[in-house]
């Protein structure tokens, strides 16, 4: 069994098309998106529309949430000024039927085999808006905090955009990293054999870079200077 995880697209058309087109993902029995499909990158409704052409498991992400919720307002004032002037945009400018697709995502995914249960989604949720806060890099501890009440051998989660994780009693947190927002991408592949052993590859993708910046600076959107210091590049 092969099972393939990525997560936070941010609407980076340039890094799923790469993605779509490894080994990894055409050979895989089961893929899982942890999402954050739009925000931040430059086209929302192209990557709405691959992933949705896609035969995989799709959950929620925070920003998805966003962009598909009418946030309380304690939830808004707490976002500043241009970002909430960005979500906004975004909701503008995608397709309503996308806004309606994303509103109906789960926000969790159960896998489980004969000895092991592996849990998927985006972060620890803290309401159905939003997640819990985090580090920038969360330690084991950290992790274990959010995702206490979970009871499975192994949490897949996204939402940090750089690979983070850990492992505390018998329990191994990993976080897959994004696939739009870094550089080079991130992605996860599960092998598990026939005697039900797991083995957890994390992968990284090249992608050009180059056009989805020169991308995000000809849309001219509010924060896409601030989203490309995302990037270390």
């Amino acid at each position: 069994m092969k099972i393939l995880v990525f997560s936070d697209m941010h609407s980076n058309i340039y890094a799923l098309d790469q993605l779509l087109q490894t080994q990894d993902y055409k050979d895989s029995d089961l893929k899982i998106v942890l999402g954050d499909y739009v925000v931040m990158g430059p086209r929302p409704n192209e990557t709405m529309q691959k992933i949705l052409e896609q035969d995989c498991i799709k959950l929620i992400g925070n920003n998805d949430s966003y962009v598909a919720n009418f946030l309380p307002q304690d939830e808004v004032q707490a976002m500043p000024l241009d970002r909430q002037q960005h979500i906004e945009y975004v909701r503008n400018v995608l397709n309503p039927e996308y806004i309606d697709v994303l509103k109906n995502l789960p926000y969790e995914y159960v896998y489980k085999t004969k000895n092991h249960t592996l849990y998927f989604t985006h972060y620890a949720w803290e309401n159905n808006y939003n997640v819990k806060d985090c580090p920038i890099t969360p330690t084991a501890q950290d992790l274990y905090q959010a995702f206490g009440d979970i009871k499975a051998e192994y949490v897949f989660f996204g939402h940090k955009h750089e690979p983070v994780g850990g492992k505390i009693n018998n329990t191994t947190y990993v976080g897959v990293g994004s696939l739009g927002m870094s550089y080079p991408a991130n992605y996860v592949v599960i092998d598990i054999d026939k005697d039900d052993n797991i083995q957890v590859v994390r992968k990284t993708l090249d992608f050009d870079f180059d056009k989805m910046k020169q991308d995000m600076l000809d849309q001219n959107y509010v924060c896409n200077q601030t989203f490309l210091n995302f990037f270390n590049k």
